[in-house]
C-alpha cells in the first residue's frame, strides 16, 4: 500500500490540528518515506508528531517550488533530520522567484538540484518544464504581486511534480499546479506513456484576494479528470467551494485533502 498523510493544508479535520495557508504531504512508498513540500514554517513538524510521523525517518524531500507556503519549513527540517536528500529544481533560488527562505540554503550539501526530468529512484521521479497548452491559472497573480516579475512573465518552468509507480499503479503529486493541472497530466503522459491513476495535490483554482477561475474552466477541468478516470485528492488553492463544484461532475472520484487526512491506496 501507499500511505499519504496531510501534515499541512488550509483546513483541518479536528481542532487539535492547527492549520494555515500551506501544503505538506507525507508519503510512504516503495520502502521509502518522503515529504512533498514542508509548508509555511514549523506547523508540519507539530502535526507530524500528532499523527506519529517521525521527521527524523524521512528519506527524501521534494520541494515543488520555493514559495513560502511550500518551502518555508526547509531550514527547520534540516535541523531536525540529518539524513534526507532534498530535491529542488536547479532554478528554484533564482532572483526572479519570490520566496522568504534563507538564500544560504542553496549551498547546503544535502540539496540535490534537479533538471526537467530527474530520477530519484527507479519508481520515484520528478519532472518540470511543463508546456502550457492550456492557460495558466488566474489565481497565480496575487502570489507574485510583490515579485520582480509580473505573473504573466513567469513561466513556472522550475515548478516540479512528483511521479511514483507502486505495483501496477501510477501516482502524480503536484504542489500547486501553477502550470495548470491538465498541462501537468499531459506532461506526465508524455513521459510515462499513460495517464496517472491518481492525482494528489493542489489544483490552484481559487484565490480569495485577486482572481478565481470561472465555473466554465472549473467544469472543463472536472470533465477532463472524470473522462480520464483519474482518482483525485486535492486541497490548498483548490478550495472547498471549488471542490464541491467539481464533485457535481466527478462525484466520489475527487476527495478533499485537509490536515490530518490519511489515505491508504
Amino acid at each position: 500500500f501507499m500511505i499519504v498523510k496531510t501534515l499541512g493544508e488550509n483546513n483541518s479535520i479536528y481542532d487539535k490540528f492547527k492549520n494555515e495557508h500551506d501544503l505538506s504531504l507525507y508519503i510512504e512508498t516503495n520502502g521509502k518515506k518522503l515529504l512533498m513540500d514542508v509548508g509555511f514554517e514549523k506547523l508540519f513538524l507539530e502535526n507530524a508528531k500528532k499523527i506519529n510521523v517521525d521527521i527524523k525517518d524521512i528519506d527524501y524531500i521534494v520541494i515543488s517550488h520555493r514559495l513560502y507556503d511550500h518551502g518555508g519549513g526547509l531550514k527547520l527540517f534540516l535541523q531536525v533530520n540529518d539524513k534526507a536528500e532534498i530535491f529542488i529544481h536547479r532554478n528554484a533560488f533564482n532572483e526572479h522567484f519570490f520566496n522568504k527562505q534563507d538564500q544560504s540554503l542553496k549551498n547546503n550539501p544535502r540539496i540535490i538540484y534537479t533538471s526537467d526530468h530527474f530520477a530519484i529512484s527507479n519508481n520515484i521521479r520528478v519532472f518540470s518544464n511543463v508546456q502550457t497548452k492550456y492557460p495558466k491559472p488566474k489565481s497565480n497573480t496575487s502570489e507574485f504581486k510583490n515579485a520582480v516579475k509580473e505573473v504573466n512573465q513567469e513561466d513556472f518552468s522550475y515548478e516540479q511534480n512528483l511521479m511514483i509507480k507502486e505495483n501496477d499503479k501510477t501516482y502524480l503529486f503536484c504542489g500547486s499546479a501553477h502550470n495548470r493541472i491538465i498541462n501537468i497530466i499531459e506532461k506526465f503522459k508524455e513521459l510515462k506513456g499513460a495517464i496517472p491513476d491518481y492525482v494528489i495535490g493542489d489544483f490552484h483554482l481559487y484565490n480569495p484576494t485577486i482572481k478565481n477561475e470561472s465555473f466554465k474552466v472549473v467544469d472543463e477541468i472536472a470533465e477532463y479528470l472524470f473522462e480520464k478516470d483519474i482518482s483525485c485528492y486535492t486541497g490548498h488553492f483548490t478550495d472547498v467551494n471549488v471542490l464541491n463544484r467539481m464533485k457535481i461532475i466527478m462525484n466520489r472520484q475527487i476527495q478533499y485533502l485537509p490536515t490530518d487526512s490519511h489515505i491508504k491506496i
